[in-house]
């Protein structure tokens, strides 16, 4: 996974990912011309980039200059950190999926709130289909709903779990930065399925009535675990 950087870093970014957006490959193709000064400043956005093998921290996630035209989403796992930035928003009957895209060509889908897939990654989930997962807000008691997806490189297709979410007090050992933490409901989520995952858990802001999740953690197996919050932090 890579780190979108600062004007101040020499890091050159990586080919584009299959996966790309047709509007990201044009961004990517033009970023191969930076150095003739053809792009403009949105463009940077993943003109260069840190990959999650080097030691990225907090503090260059910090130092970082961020186009305005853009969103982004910090991501850690395993000590390391990077920012993506969102590609598109596709629509789809229970709710839209927001695609982000790491400079290296990783992506990652999100529906409220909720990994649904990832690609590029040591363990990528593909086809992820929810049957109709709560809406964050409704959620007072355990509440289950199933959940299907493949697995790679473990050829592990149409793999099955039971997923209960259910409310929690505010954790104190999230990597969640951004100001109120104590204004955010926050819920865990379990998995009953062949393959054991850690408990995901998320932050999720009422927003006039509407739940906006600005945190998530979820682990894709038993060694890959990934948290991300919308960037920069605020509520």
């Amino acid at each position: 996974m890579s780190l979108v950087h600062s004007r101040h870093d020499s890091h050159r970014g990586h080919a584009p990912h299959r996966l790309f957006s047709p509007a990201l490959a044009r961004c990517l193709a033009c970023v191969a011309m930076t150095l003739l000064g053809a792009c403009s400043e949105p463009m940077r956005a993943l003109s260069d980039s840190y990959s999650l093998v080097r030691q990225n921290n907090d503090a260059q996630i910090d130092r970082t200059v961020l186009a305005k035209e853009h969103q982004y989403l910090k991501v850690s796992s395993r000590g390391r950190s990077a920012l993506l930035v969102l590609g598109n928003v596709e629509q789809n009957a229970a709710g839209p999926v927001e695609v982000w895209y790491s400079g290296a060509g990783e992506v990652l889908r999100i529906q409220n709130g909720r990994l649904i897939g990832a690609t590029g990654l040591a363990t990528e989930w593909m086809n992820v289909r929810l049957s109709a997962p709560p809406d964050w807000l409704s959620i007072t008691a355990p509440t289950s709903y199933a959940r299907r997806r493949d697995v790679m490189p473990a050829y592990d297709f149409g793999e099955s779990d039971v997923v209960t979410v259910t409310p929690i007090d505010m954790p104190g050992n999230t990597r969640y930065s951004g100001p109120e933490a104590s204004a955010l409901r926050w819920f865990a989520e379990r998995t009953q399925g062949r393959i054991a995952l850690r408990d995901s858990r998320y932050g999720v802001l009422n927003r006039d009535g509407h739940a906006v999740v600005v945190y998530g953690e979820q682990c894709l197996d038993d060694r890959l675990c990934l948290s991300w919050q919308r960037w920069p932090a605020k509520v």
